[in-house]
């Protein structure tokens, strides 16, 4: 986990690491993160994974060619199986996209303390017939039970995001 001001400079701002990994699981999840974010703008999910393949392949030494391989193949089969289940079952129908990779932040005075909050959706949507504003928050795991453990019951992320959302 990244401390607050490594993820405020890295991902609010979007500055990098000169020497960033490319392998792993924040080289993998950036570029599922990259893919899907040029979705939501109405890309080609999968064209965006070449071009962010053919990008780091470009980069890559001989140590990390083997792992990206691997990951090139994971991210395809992951992208591929999102898209057509999406299709299939036209899950964005009932949705209108009103924001896509936003950035909020907003201060939250606790006891004359002011705590600043930031946050970067993925998605913000509106329900098309009731209206209300609905998060979509992307995330990748390794193992299927881990994703439970970045559930909304167990996370304050998405109680942070829908914070900055009402304010």
């Amino acid at each position: 986990m990244l401390c607050p001001r490594s993820w405020y400079y890295g991902e609010y701002l979007s500055l990098a690491l000169a020497n960033e990994k490319l392998t792993g699981p924040l080289g993998f999840g950036g570029r599922i993160h990259e893919a899907l974010e040029a979705w939501g703008k109405g890309a080609d999910a999968l064209q965006t994974w070449e071009l962010l393949m053919s990008r780091d392949y470009a980069c890559a030494d001989a140590v990390q060619l083997p792992d990206l391989s691997q990951e090139d193949e994971l991210g395809r089969i992951m992208l591929e199986g999102l898209v057509e289940w999406w299709d299939t079952e036209g899950e964005d129908q009932e949705f209108e996209v009103i924001g896509v990779e936003q950035k909020l932040s907003n201060v939250l005075t606790v006891e004359s303390v002011d705590i600043w909050l930031y946050g970067k959706l993925d998605q913000l949507l509106r329900h098309r017939e009731s209206g209300q504003l609905w998060l979509r928050d992307y995330k990748t795991t390794r193992y299927l039970e881990d994703a439970f453990k970045d559930s909304v019951e167990w996370s304050p992320q998405p109680r942070i995001y829908a914070e900055l959302v009402q304010r």
